[in-house]
């Protein structure tokens, strides 16, 4: 089943903003963000695909 036709799960959002904020605090580092989550690297990489979100954007 595709992604887009399901209904989004409880707590999205907020892991989106977790996400993020993550994301920020680590300047786009994927690695760092998942250890600090205590996910696989590959989680995050799927979550900021699922939530349309570019690590890229915060690397300074």
């Amino acid at each position: 089943m595709q992604r887009a036709l399901e209904a989004p799960e409880a707590g999205d959002a907020a892991r989106r903003e977790e996400l993020v904020r993550l994301l920020g605090v680590h300047r786009g580092n994927i690695s760092a963000v998942a250890s600090e989550m205590g996910k696989a690297r590959m989680q995050i990489q799927r979550w900021l695909k699922r939530y349309g979100v570019d690590a890229e954007r915060f690397r300074r």
